[in-house]
């Protein structure tokens, strides 16, 4: 093949970069790539290509956000059945909210690069959109926790509810760091036991009677507590489906058993 000179350079060596090198190579005897970062013999991010990081940054926003949720979610199930520590919620919610501005900068950014093809990660939406579902599932939650049940229903549900707690906060934190690591999904059939549970001692009550004379507000967050239980539900079968698909989007396989929320 005819050579076209004696020396070509090439400024950055991204992949662009690099293959313009490749390509060049067949057409001048020396190709020199000039690149301000030293380069490594393995996989690692460099300070001159600082989209690399936007799918670990996010991943760890959503893991921040994901551990805060579980602190607030804990705190107010345990509010009815002893009242609420509304100082230490205040606190817990507003990290809440700065964790989630972070994660939607984050990913606005990131797709930003996606849309200019700086950068291959995978789509944002899903994984933010269910967290931030999460965020209002707490929100009806926290409404229907503003005083504790009565003390008939208390003493009933308080088994369950921390049953119901202990496995979501367990999941989320899981989750969260699944999200870390690019482990995968975390194993969800615990949640889905202890929300059955929770159902069926619901379902006795009220076949018992014990729910009729319950006066309208009590009944109506009574019952906002079951909806809002299912909310969750149905957003952590999502989040389910997100952690398991990121890290095989992301170039990370995923070792760890899926085992997916079912329904009712």
């Amino acid at each position: 093949m005819a050579k076209l000179g004696e020396h070509a350079v090439v400024l950055g060596a991204s992949m662009a970069g690099l293959v313009a090198a490749r390509a060049l190579a067949e057409f001048f005897e020396t190709v020199t790539v000039v690149e301000r970062d030293a380069l490594s013999d393995t996989a690692d991010h460099r300070r001159g290509v600082p989209q690399g990081r936007q799918i670990h940054g996010l991943l760890l926003r959503g893991a921040q956000a994901l551990e805060r949720i579980a602190a607030v979610l804990s705190e107010m199930l345990a509010g009815l059945t002893r009242g609420l520590d509304n100082d230490a919620l205040h606190q817990l919610q507003e990290r809440i909210g700065a964790a989630l501005v972070d994660l939607n900068a984050m990913g606005a950014e990131a797709e930003r690069e996606r849309a200019a093809h700086l950068s291959s990660g995978p789509y944002t939406g899903p994984l933010r959109r269910t967290i931030l579902r999460l965020r209002h599932d707490l929100v009806m939650i926290g409404r229907a926790t503003v005083t504790p049940l009565p003390p008939d229903l208390r003493s009933r549900l308080a088994a369950p509810l921390a049953s119901v707690s202990a496995a979501i906060v367990n999941y989320l934190k899981e989750t969260a760091v699944a999200l870390r690591t690019g482990a995968g999904s975390a194993p969800a059939r615990p949640v889905e036991a202890a929300l059955q549970a929770y159902s069926a001692e619901v379902a006795a009550l009220r076949s018992e009677g014990l729910t009729r004379s319950l006066p309208g507000d009590a009944a109506e967050r009574f019952f906002a507590v079951g909806f809002s239980l299912e909310q969750i539900r149905q957003n952590l079968k999502d989040l389910d489906r997100c952690a398991a698909e990121w890290p095989r989007k992301a170039g990370k396989p995923d070792p760890r058993e899926n085992i997916p929320l079912t329904p009712r």
